[in-house]
């Protein structure tokens, strides 16, 4: 039997065979070309939006060794791990994109401050003279052509515009237009209930502007004796007003039905005048230098009477300033209670047929003759028949009148 030198058939490996293996485990694990780092900058459209790359594996090939069938393994010489001298990093980690500022297809005008201040200011400037221009036509409308608008109300209520001017006073629109208001509602509230015919326009329009040249004429004179009606004096008088009417919510709503006012309006506009008025009259009542003519006119008439050298009747004529002057003086019947306390005194105080002294009033100076005596036939109640002649202090009325007259005046509405 052959001598066997081992259980396989020996394969030697020369020199040639470990070349050739060397060679083809080099070609397969050494990289066919050097990748370097690259830096990739895209393209990117000026109108699509970018879009980044996504990330795909590369395919990697495996490595093939061709290993030649040894007999002995084992003997085979250890071949050494050879890196590539470049290293291989997959492209993706690399990328770097930088992007493209996108340009708009249409150049935009450029817009500065400037222009949009401009534009600003001429809008404004438009605006405000529309306004003017549509303010400006009310106004004159209501002056001249006497507009009863809400736009022109709202207007006169607003701008403080005259109506009228009293030595230098003004009288302005709103109060004119108020006051205007509130008697033509009140007019027309009567017309409505009595069956009455309410003034016209023009009318209730001279009646609201020459009221309001009377409360400056009113003011004038009160603030020369320095006379003033206080807040106690308006709460007393309305206090009287409410007694009168039963109870403040019936004042209420007579003043919101006839007027469309407040109590502080009814306070204002009637009862402030009518105190002020009142006041003054007691000044004037008070006044002996401005009283003095008016003492002499009653001392003569006195005399007269106690000469009888004519009637009573025929005295009265002559010297009265009362409006029953005309015939001779006569006052009727009356009760006590009728007439002020002074008179009432005097003439209760009288004999049928006598004359008394001067007796001084509220009104003035007094000459009283007792015409008559009764009881009432109701009551039983003493009562007189009297006649008189009365020279009157300095009205306070009168007074206003006469400054009204001297008074320069200059009315810028249309009353008629």
């Amino acid at each position: 039997m052959a001598e066997t030198k081992n259980s396989s058939e020996e394969i030697k490996l020369t020199d040639p065979h470990l070349q050739q293996l060397r060679e083809s485990v080099l070609r397969e694990i050494t990289p066919k070309k050097s990748i370097k780092k690259v830096t990739v900058i895209p393209t990117v459209s000026p109108i699509k939006p970018f879009k980044p790359p996504v990330k795909r594996k590369l395919p990697v090939k495996k490595n093939k060794i061709i290993i030649t069938k040894a007999k002995n393994l084992n003997n085979m010489p250890k071949i050494k791990e050879i890196k590539p001298e470049v290293e291989v990093k997959p492209i993706v980690e690399h990328l770097v994109v930088k992007a493209k500022v996108v340009e708009p297809l249409v150049e935009l005008p450029q817009v500065n401050k400037k222009n949009w201040r401009s534009l600003a200011w001429g809008l404004g400037t438009s605006f405000l003279v529309i306004i003017l221009i549509v303010v400006v036509v009310q106004i004159v409308g209501f002056y001249r052509y006497s507009f009863d608008n809400k736009v022109a109300n709202f207007i006169v209520k607003v701008i403080p515009l005259p109506a009228a001017k009293v030595d230098g006073q003004i009288v302005w629109l709103s109060d004119y237009l108020k006051d205007y208001q509130t008697l033509n509602l009140f007019y027309s509230k009567q017309a409505a209930t009595s069956n009455t015919v309410a003034p016209a326009a023009s009318e209730i329009k001279d009646n609201v502007i020459t009221r309001l040249e009377r409360n400056i004429i009113l003011n004038k004179l009160a603030k020369e004796r320095k006379i003033a009606v206080t807040t106690s004096d308006l709460d007393a008088e309305i206090k009287k007003v409410i007694d009168q009417a039963g109870s403040e919510d019936k004042v209420k709503e007579i003043l919101k039905d006839l007027y469309n006012w407040q109590i502080a309006d009814f306070k204002e506009n009637v009862l402030k005048p009518y105190l002020l008025q009142q006041k003054l009259q007691e000044a004037l009542n008070n006044d002996e230098q401005l009283n003095a003519t008016k003492l002499a006119k009653a001392q003569e008439a006195l005399a007269k009477v106690k000469e009888a050298k004519a009637t009573f009747a025929d005295l009265a004529k002559q010297y009265s300033e009362d409006g029953n002057a005309s015939t001779g003086g006569e006052l009727g019947w009356f009760g006590k209670g009728d007439m002020v306390k002074e008179f009432e005194d005097a003439a209760f105080g009288l004999g049928i047929g006598k004359t008394s002294d001067l007796v001084k009033t509220q009104y003035g100076y007094h000459i009283i003759k007792l015409e008559d005596t009764r009881k009432n036939a109701e009551t039983g109640a003493p009562e007189v028949k009297a006649s008189h002649i009365l020279i009157r202090f300095a009205d306070a009325e009168s007074l206003i009148q006469e400054r009204l007259a001297q008074a320069k005046i200059s009315v810028y509405l249309k009353l008629k």
